[in-house]
């Protein structure tokens, strides 16, 4: 049954984790020495600026079936640009910034969310913030799975980069290939999901105890 008030909730709480999410990602690029967020246009914290038309859609779908997946307009980068560090390493720290961002913003509203209750705030903004807390901490768990186009993908070949031994090496090398499969590995993954809860029993857990400490 459609809530109306669950699919507000959930749209402001999605649109703003995703506007911090990829303005994070911008940020680290441009701080790491890549000029290219911001003169796309990216470096930026309004909100459509990373909106993606048909990720959009896509989302407002998923709020209104409980099922489905949205995403953002992802920021362009030139690791080229990026000297303080190795190439490995700069995409991983440009990838991981975005989750982290999230994690950040969640810890952030579970402590506006406690001071509300005590403040005796209006219910409706006590709810937003936890909105904001699930949302987020669901976005960065997902995110950092180890799957191309995630983020995960990109934080995993930055640690490796860092490790010594041939077996970190070919890993990252062999992750880095697998770029080029695309979108099929993850949406393999929905689609099993459909039949086997994979994700639940992945994310789950680790989501649940997260937000038991926050909330």
């Amino acid at each position: 049954m459609f809530d109306p008030l669950h699919f507000a909730y959930l749209a402001v709480a999605l649109l703003i984790s995703l506007t911090i999410h990829e303005y994070s990602h911008a940020k680290v690029a441009d701080y790491l020495g890549d000029p290219t967020p911001r003169y796309m246009g990216r470096l930026t914290l309004n909100p459509l600026a990373h909106l993606d038309p048909m990720g959009t859609i896509f989302m407002l779908f998923a709020i209104l079936r409980g099922i489905g997946i949205g995403w953002a307009k992802p920021v362009p980068v030139n690791p080229t640009y990026m000297r303080r560090f190795s190439y490995r390493t700069s995409m991983g720290l440009t990838a991981v910034a975005g989750p982290a961002s999230n994690f950040v913003l969640a810890v952030s509203c579970a402590i506006l969310a406690h001071l509300g209750v005590i403040l005796k705030l209006p219910t409706p903004v006590i709810l937003l913030f936890a909105y904001i807390v699930v949302v987020n901490v669901s976005l960065a768990l997902f995110n950092l799975l180890p799957l191309h186009p995630l983020d995960g993908a990109k934080v995993l070949i930055g640690i490796l980069g860092n490790i010594r031994g041939r077996w970190a090496y070919e890993l990252g090398n062999w992750l880095m290939e697998t770029e080029r499969w695309g979108f099929l590995p993850l949406f393999a993954l929905l689609i099993l999901d459909q039949f086997i809860p994979v994700l639940s029993f992945i994310l789950g857990p680790v989501s649940n105890f997260i937000l038991n400490i926050l909330l």
